[in-house]
């Protein structure tokens, strides 16, 4: 999973992500925040069940590139948002477990249904 994982540092790079990968989640996170971690083996488990060409971005809201957050009105941590080519999809908001599985279901029908 870890060369599928992408850590922007500026708001161009997350935009070059969005233009020139077709299929990635993104997470908001912070350092300091409980549910993120305890979220985190779950989302990594479901996040490696997903085809290869998918990416992993995560932004820390705590970072500069706090500006992405702000664009897409992102209010709590953790929030993760999947992208198909160029186009924000579906969000979950929190840790909790069958949302965030529902989440992952949503992604790889999706995914699925790539050349509709």
């Amino acid at each position: 999973m870890d060369n599928r994982i992408l850590r922007p540092s500026t708001l161009d790079e997350f935009k070059a992500i969005v233009n020139q990968i077709p299929f990635f989640i993104v997470k908001f996170t912070a350092s300091w925040c409980g549910p993120c971690k305890r979220s985190q083996p779950l989302i990594n488990k479901l996040f490696s069940q997903l085809p290869e060409d998918f990416y992993y971005v995560e932004v820390d809201i705590d970072k500069p590139i706090k500006c992405v957050a702000n664009k897409l009105r992102v209010k709590s941590v953790p929030t993760m948002m999947n992208y198909k080519n160029g186009m924000g999809e579906f969000m979950v908001v929190g840790s909790d477990e069958v949302k965030i599985r529902n989440f992952f279901m949503n992604v790889t029908k999706s995914y699925h249904s790539k050349n509709k």
